[in-house]
């Protein structure tokens, strides 16, 4: 897998978002977007290390939890709050970085196919929904019968098993540095979460994607 350019990883680095919450260091996006030549340079080599080793610092496997209120009484009940994860920025903004280019090769080889609709550029799930509501109308305006079945799987990304990630991301023939890279991510990980008395313990994580 090629090193990005210098110019690759700025360009990518001023595209992230503002006012968002930073990770357990505290370093926001504004202050990555802040950083002179000489830092962003080393900041860039930083990256290209972690290329070479297919591998992230045990620092960024760190993160917390802070969890929301819905609108409804809390009654000590966890599926009353949704949980956001607060992870480190540099290791996101590498993260973007990869999914830049992982999108544009799905997409500029169609990779993905048929009712594969994934966030890649140019997609969205505006063509499911029109062809869903296409459907009902034709059943309505032809009486015809028909089922329909709409399947949501709570706390989806929790349940992602890495073994089988690894399985799927090697069955459409991505390079094997970069599975490496990706499973490294979500591989001895740890989070503590954040209460009204301050941060718990650690814990490690076992299951599931950031």
């Amino acid at each position: 897998m090629k090193y990005p350019t210098l110019d690759e990883w700025i360009d990518n680095v001023k595209s992230l978002p503002n006012n968002k919450a930073s990770g357990p260091s505290g370093i926001s996006y504004e202050m990555l977007k802040n950083l002179n030549e000489d830092n962003q340079s080393f900041l860039h080599a930083f990256i290209c290390v972690c290329m070479d080793l297919n591998d992230i610092p045990d620092e960024w496997k760190k993160a917390t939890i802070y969890l929301i209120p819905k609108p409804k009484l809390f009654f000590a009940n966890l599926t009353n709050t949704r949980p956001i994860m607060l992870l480190e920025t540099p290791r996101k903004a590498f993260i973007s970085l990869l999914n830049r280019r992982l999108s544009r090769i799905l997409k500029n080889n169609n990779v993905l196919k048929g009712n594969q609709f994934a966030a890649l550029p140019g997609n969205s799930t505006f063509e499911p929904i029109r062809m869903i509501n296409e459907i009902i109308q034709d059943a309505k305006e032809n009486n015809k019968e028909l089922w329909l079945l709409s399947q949501d799987l709570g706390k989806a990304y929790d349940r992602v098993n890495i073994f089988m990630l690894e399985k799927a991301m090697k069955r459409i023939k991505i390079l094997p540095n970069f599975i490496k890279i990706i499973s490294s991510l979500f591989k001895n990980r740890q989070n503590q979460v954040i209460t009204a008395y301050g941060l718990t313990d650690p814990y490690d994580v076992l299951i599931g994607i950031d």
